[in-house]
């Protein structure tokens, strides 16, 4: 039918010309007058034809049906929205979280392999003097001991410990995708849209930043993500049953005799009933 036909032709429009992500198609309605029908089947010598009305089904309740429905397409889209980018959001900081609590780890591996490895080299330093320099002092082959232990911790500690960092960071950057886990594709799409984005991030701060900042965004975004998209959908299902023929009572209809609502009005500032009761003087 012709109505059909404008309907495939609209959405064949829509479909070439969407920029944005909306997930909705708008559908062409068909209405006219039907009093401008009835005058074109009276007035014989009007110089319009309306009998290509019959060709056309009048939609006007379907319009005004899709007109009351968009303000729930409208906050739909913004649900949607909020679920697309909370989801991101959420994984991102994930993988941001996850990089330091690997970091915490390593950095705690590392001090006590240093410390281990300080307190070797000071026992060592203490065995060689006994032994070799047959030094019998206890205070001097202690202070020998310790010193070569601090020397060794603080040369891990500084020195080493760039090395041993950049190298850290460069393994992670290299195996990011390790940083969350991608169960399925919704997880895998979701990553693919902030990956670059936690990428660019880590070579930025070169993996330090504030661990616990990164916990309390994560977890509250999260919290968002998981709890207010819930809320929100339940509100909009809610939404779906009110009629919107519907009565809804009224107290007063008389303007003037309400109460103000933030109390008495100022003195220079009169009411609507103030200004009508009020006698024009006669010049």
């Amino acid at each position: 039918s012709l109505a059909d036909l404008l309907q495939v032709y609209g959405t064949l429009c829509w479909n070439l010309s969407q920029s944005t992500g909306r997930k909705d198609i708008p559908v062409i309605h068909l209405t006219y007058s039907p009093k401008a029908r009835a005058a074109g089947h009276v007035a014989n010598d009007s110089t319009q034809d309306m009998r290509y009305l019959d060709l056309i089904e009048n939609q006007q309740e379907n319009l005004k049906k899709a007109i009351l429905q968009a303000p729930h397409h409208r906050l739909d889209n913004l649900a949607t929205f909020i679920e697309t980018h909370g989801e991101r959001i959420t994984h991102m900081t994930e993988a941001l979280f996850n990089y330091r609590r690997r970091w915490r780890k390593f950095a705690i591996k590392f001090g006590l392999t240093g410390l281990l490895l300080s307190l070797a080299a000071g026992a060592g330093a203490v065995f060689g003097i006994g032994t070799y320099l047959g030094l019998m002092d206890q205070a001097v082959i202690s202070g020998a001991g310790g010193g070569t232990a601090l020397v060794v911790f603080f040369i891990w500690m500084t020195f080493l410990k760039k090395k041993f960092v950049i190298r850290f960071l460069d393994r992670q950057l290299t195996d990011l995708d390790g940083l969350t886990s991608l169960d399925n594709q919704a997880r895998m799409d979701s990553w693919n849209s902030v990956r670059d984005i936690v990428l660019a991030y880590l070579k930025k701060t070169g993996g330090v930043y504030s661990m616990g900042d990164v916990e309390y965004d994560y977890f509250s975004v999260k919290k968002v993500f998981e709890r207010g998209t819930r809320e929100i959908r339940e509100a909009l299902n809610e939404l779906t049953t009110i009629r919107h023929d519907a009565h809804v009572p009224r107290e007063d209809t008389d303007e003037d005799s309400r109460e103000p609502v933030y109390g008495r009005s100022p003195r220079f500032i009169r009411t609507a009933a103030e200004l009508q009761n009020e006698e024009i003087p006669e010049e």
